[in-house]
């Protein structure tokens, strides 16, 4: 991939497709556990995939038998029905935020008062992204003797961490994804379904040691009516310092731009029209301003503050001009 920019009369390459150079050999290898491969396979020429089969021991997968007006309700039934009923073993619970996270922790802990003594054996521990380090690392330590472990987790835990002792999952079927409306130029939080995808990645954690069980808060039929995959982030977030930081690169054709998961022509045209009509003469005015506090050695994070930048945005308007980038 390059890209041509012409500099003191002479072509320079960067980011433009080049069928012509040869260039050195370049191993590329991406791996990731829910990852849409057909499609990334098709953008690298009908490149070669493997699926490796992971450790995974047999899950019993169970769905409601009627619908679940009230999900964290049903997660607490769900969390004391395991305690009471089933085998010893961690349980996984599946939250959309830290905000659910917490009002599930004190619910549980205001029940347990509740529990004849010595019934009561339950430790929460919560895992989230604005948890301190520290704390999230309790989520690894084993449960005191006697005592059922329950995780209430975000999505964080999905696919990159893989937790010892868990036997039990309750997916409640949502998570938090970003969103934007292009036409409102607002960005949001929203609480939707998982894909089928995420569901199984969600019931695959309690078989990582042996077999286990999955309580899934939806019916059966809701689930075949998921999207297959989780829908691709950039088709549904704010693009704006991405057509800043291509503009900045000296792609001038953003609507052709190649793009592994291309967004409408209609959304990236409204967001060129935001950014254009907003952004350019600030932005113009605030690189300049950037130039002269990086003249003087200013720290980055410090730049960014003064000319309201995100940091990758500051560093790609350094770092351009040294790379034969202009700016227009």
């Amino acid at each position: 991939m390059s890209l041509e920019k012409e500099y003191n009369g002479q072509s320079r390459s960067f980011l433009k497709k080049d069928n012509h150079e040869k260039y050195a050999p370049l191993k590329l290898i991406i791996m990731s556990a829910s990852l849409d491969v057909r499609t990334f396979s098709e953008y690298f020429g009908n490149a070669k995939f493997v699926h490796i089969q992971g450790r995974q021991f047999p899950v019993d997968i169970f769905y409601t038998c009627h619908p679940e007006e009230d999900y964290l309700d049903a997660s607490l039934i769900t969390i004391f029905q395991i305690h009471s009923k089933e085998d010893p073993g961690d349980i996984l619970v599946f939250l959309t935020g830290q905000e659910e996270i917490e009002s599930v922790e004190k619910l549980i802990n205001d029940r347990l008062t509740q529990f004849p003594e010595g019934s009561e054996k339950l430790q929460v521990v919560p895992i989230f992204v604005a948890l301190p380090s520290e704390q999230q690392l309790r989520v690894f330590a084993p449960a005191p003797f006697g005592f059922c472990k329950v995780i209430l987790a975000t999505n964080i835990v999905e696919t990159s961490v893989t937790i010892p002792g868990v036997k039990y999952v309750i997916n409640p079927g949502f998570v938090k994804a970003c969103s934007y409306d292009s036409e409102k130029d607002m960005e949001s939080l929203i609480i939707v379904p998982t894909s089928k995808s995420q569901a199984l990645q969600r019931s695959g954690r309690a078989g990582r040691e042996g077999p286990g069980k999955c309580f899934c808060l939806y019916l059966e039929s809701e689930f075949e009516k998921l999207e297959d995959s989780t829908k691709p982030e950039i088709n549904r977030c704010n693009l704006s310092n991405v057509i800043l930081q291509l503009k900045a690169l000296g792609v001038d054709d953003i609507v052709g731009f190649d793009f592994i998961e291309k967004p409408s022509r209609k959304r990236l045209l409204k967001l060129m029209e935001i950014v254009l009509t907003s952004n350019v003469p600030s932005v113009v005015e605030k690189f300049e301003l950037l130039c002269m506090l990086v003249r003087f050695q200013i720290s980055t994070a410090l730049c960014c503050h003064f000319c309201n930048f995100s940091e990758h945005l500051a560093n790609a308007f350094i770092v351009g001009p040294e790379s034969l980038c202009k700016f227009v």
